[in-house]
């Protein structure tokens, strides 16, 4: 199960691109609000009945808790050490997709 805060039709997209990418492998995915669906997440982890295994979330601060509580799982890709490492936990527990630079006010 993917969690997404890109909101119904990305977590339709995603699930869609995942299984063309992968034929076979059947993807469900759930989207909406990261500051709704964390709460879920973290409900499923207290219940320890989780069935989310991919998250993508722009609230990074989840990903900290859950990497505190020894929920998330580490893994680095190929081309994980190319990644800055302020857009990456160091032991692989998330890595940031986008990064939005502060606007400049003049």
């Amino acid at each position: 199960m993917i969690y997404t805060g890109a909101g119904p039709g990305g977590a339709k997209a995603l699930a869609d691109a995942f299984e063309k990418r992968f034929p076979g492998i059947a993807v469900t995915a759930h989207g909406g609000f990261s500051n709704v669906l964390d709460i879920e997440i973290d409900q499923q982890l207290k219940d320890n009945k989780v069935t989310a295994d991919f998250v993508q979330f722009q609230t990074i601060q989840d990903y900290h808790r859950w990497d505190k509580r020894g929920a998330a799982h580490a893994f680095q890709a190929r081309g994980f050490d190319q990644v800055f490492a302020a857009m990456k936990d160091k032991n692989g527990a998330w890595v940031a997709v986008n990064a939005i630079p502060p606007l400049l006010w003049l």
